[in-house]
């Protein structure tokens, strides 16, 4: 058995299938069996049989939208139902344009993401320099020390400025260290117990980081 949703809906399709085959015209009249159910006409498409259509057909009769006459129940549409069925075209015709630019915002979000994450892989490659080599291994190198020492930091938060400074460490053992494997570890260091670790190494020194962050 339909559901309410899909009786109002066959009810609408059925009339702007009329419309539609006579062009909005109020004068020519044709079998029920003309009256085809498209997606042009449908906007929820449930599955129609026979006695439906004819049901949503009286149905309309009834309202005023349409016409039955003549042994055969030939049917055409009132000036009432071409209005009524001008505004549900009109309706399907705005839900699938608000369908389509949906369909195109998620597109551009699904581009945009590929494209963040490309710029991501593209900066993970880059090389760093001798120079900044230098620098991470002597402020990596303060760091172990200071970890060494006891952090004034609780036991979770010491482990993972161990496991970050470890990355770096092994970045810096590569003959190809990435600078945005080492700025995801200095990121990390940032945020578990950033302050500590700029006190630990000065601010100015820590502040140097920043390039890679």
């Amino acid at each position: 058995m339909a559901s309410i949703g899909e009786k109002k809906a066959l009810r609408r399709a059925v009339l702007a299938a009329v419309y539609r085959l006579s062009d909005g015209d109020t004068m020519p009249e044709y079998p029920p069996g003309e009256v085809a159910i498209t997606p042009e006409v449908h906007d929820v498409a449930p599955l129609a049989s026979g006695p439906d259509v004819e049901q949503a057909i009286r149905w309309n009769v009834s309202q005023g939208f349409m016409t039955s006459s003549g042994i055969a129940g030939h049917v055409g549409i009132t000036h009432h139902g071409v209005n009524e069925a001008e505004q549900i075209l009109e309706a399907i015709a705005k839900r699938r344009e608000l369908d389509a630019e949906e369909a195109r915002a998620t597109e551009l979000g699904d581009e945009m993401e590929r494209m963040q994450r490309e710029n991501a892989a593209t900066i993970a490659l880059v090389i760093v320099t001798p120079e900044q080599r230098a620098t991470l291994e002597q402020l990596t190198s303060a760091l172990q020390r200071a970890v060494e020492d006891g952090l004034d930091l609780d036991s979770d938060d010491q482990a993972e400025v161990q496991v970050q400074i470890d990355t770096i460490q092994t970045q810096l053992r590569s003959p190809r260290p990435r600078a945005g494997v080492i700025g995801t570890a200095l990121k990390a260091l940032r945020w578990t117990g950033g302050q500590t670790i700029a006190g630990i190494l000065g601010n100015a020194a820590y502040a140097g980081l920043a390039a890679f962050m």
